[in-house]
């Protein structure tokens, strides 16, 4: 039986790396028969070290009773988490408790609106970045987590199942969710997911010049799905060719291939920066460097919902994976492109066929044919 993503159970116990585009239709996106959802959130002002802190927003279903895992999800920049509920509540759905923050972050003369605070003065060096500019808010929101799940009463009260712990994030967020995956960490990450975000290097900071790639070092690197856009005029601006696509390939080649672990790419077709938003910000600064959005925006979010939800349960931290009925729907239209490959010894990364942009060398494949990997 095969995933999402087109691997077989054998493939993916034995590590692999898989990279997809997907192309969206203007289409009505169908996921079977919706349970009842009693959407419930939790709001605290949380402390970050003497000086900072961060409102944190737990969203869950109230009706599940039996502990739930949790996922901690990172904005991007100047982006509300509120613009990310929708995917809330899709995982709520999947019986998920979701943490979603925000916080004003001084960059030098401006502020920027972040999910956590961010140490600057981790950019100084290779050696303090992967130690986590983001690490003292995560612990924050973990050590919240674990008092909301300890406590004797209270509507969270022994119902968080912080050892099944995913992280997630979109555009700077999702950077600050691949260095989870990419170098050694402290908070027992199950799963790892990004949109929008590579290990390219934007060039702030003197840990790594721009247009750089830091490969992956990390001993037992958590699951991980990377998700982008063919439309991504963020990541765009970050490739000498101005692929959008080119710098979740560089990461996949260049960061995530050398290090251990499985990896999946899938790259979604028409899909741009903001497209995992809803609503957009008009004030976020991404929306001017963004390029239109050539897909239906709602089919893209359910497209990712879907992918993201059976990730998370094929690494064990959802509870479950979609039925087969709704990964029928999540992959209709079919890929356009799939390729897949292993290597020796079992548990290396390795990157798939070489993918062609989003152009017309794809467009041109027959559909269906992507399936047979």
């Amino acid at each position: 039986p095969r995933s999402c993503w087109g691997l077989s159970r054998r493939q993916r116990r034995r590590g692999a790396t898989t990279i997809m585009l997907v192309r969206l239709l203007p289409l009505v996106w169908w996921f079977g028969a919706a349970s009842a959802l009693h959407l419930a959130a939790l709001h605290r002002r949380v402390a970050v070290g003497a000086d900072s802190s961060l409102q944190l927003k737990v969203v869950y279903d109230a009706d599940r009773l039996s502990p739930l895992p949790c996922v901690l999800f990172f904005s991007g920049a100047d982006c509300s988490h509120e613009s990310y509920m929708w995917l809330a509540e899709r995982l709520a759905r999947a019986g998920c408790a979701v943490a979603l923050s925000s916080c004003v972050v001084p960059f030098g003369p401006k502020t920027c609106l972040l999910s956590t605070p961010f140490d600057l003065g981790a950019l100084g060096s290779l050696e303090a970045y992967k130690r986590g500019p983001s690490r003292a808010g995560i612990a924050a929101i973990l050590d919240e987590l674990r008092a909301l799940a300890a406590a004797s009463d209270g509507p969270l009260a022994g119902r968080l199942d912080l050892g099944r712990l995913a992280v997630g994030g979109h555009s700077s967020g999702g950077r600050t969710a691949l260095d989870l995956a990419s170098f050694d960490e402290p908070f027992g990450v199950a799963a790892v997911f990004s949109y929008g975000a590579s290990l390219v290097n934007s060039g702030m900071g003197a840990f790594a010049e721009r247009g750089s790639v830091l490969p992956c070092d990390a001993a037992r690197p958590p699951p991980l799905l990377l998700l982008g856009g063919s439309e991504d005029g963020v990541s765009a601006g970050l490739s000498e060719s101005g692929d959008a696509t080119e710098t979740l390939r560089r990461t996949m080649a260049e960061g995530v291939a050398p290090g251990s672990g499985r990896a999946e790419l899938c790259i979604l077709r028409g899909a741009n920066h903001m497209a995992f938003c809803e609503p957009v910000d008009p004030t976020c600064s991404a929306v001017d460097s963004d390029r239109p959005l050539g897909a239906d925006g709602a089919a893209v979010r359910s497209a990712l919902g879907a992918l993201i939800v059976d990730f998370l349960g094929a690494a064990g931290v959802a509870g479950s994976r979609l039925a087969p009925e709704e990964r029928t729907a999540a992959l209709a239209p079919p890929l356009i492109f799939a390729a897949d490959a292993v290597r020796v010894p079992e548990d290396a990364r390795c990157v798939g066929a070489e993918v062609a942009a989003a152009g017309a060398a794809t467009a041109a494949q027959p559909a269906g044919q992507a399936a047979a990997a």
